[in-house]
């Protein structure tokens, strides 16, 4: 998780773009993702930026999985499904201290 509203999914070889990028090939919680959510292949061809059309609540926990649709950049084989189990959440201050003079 990036933040709220994001998921990085790293592949372990690179990917073809328009594959990678077909929210259809992503599922959160039961629901493949749809055109109002994003997927951008980023420049080393292996990472995904998705950004959700609404972002989810921190520490809501979804099981996110990728389809067989997605193909390696030769498009000659897919990645297998993978399934994972994701916490959405951003950092949060705990507490402040002051140093220093006053």
């Amino acid at each position: 998780m990036i933040n709220l509203n994001q998921i990085k999914v790293v592949f372990n070889k690179e990917v073809d773009e328009r594959s990678a990028e077909n929210p259809a090939n992503y599922i959160l919680d039961g629901t493949a993702l749809t055109a109002s959510d994003e997927a951008v292949l980023q420049k080393d061809g292996k990472t995904v930026i998705i950004t959700l059309d609404t972002p989810k609540t921190q520490y809501d926990k979804f099981i996110f999985e990728t389809t067989k649709g997605i193909f390696t950049k030769d498009k000659l084989t897919t990645f297998p499904a993978y399934e994972k189990e994701v916490t959405f959440s951003v950092p949060i201050v705990e507490s402040v201290e002051v140093i220093g003079n006053i």
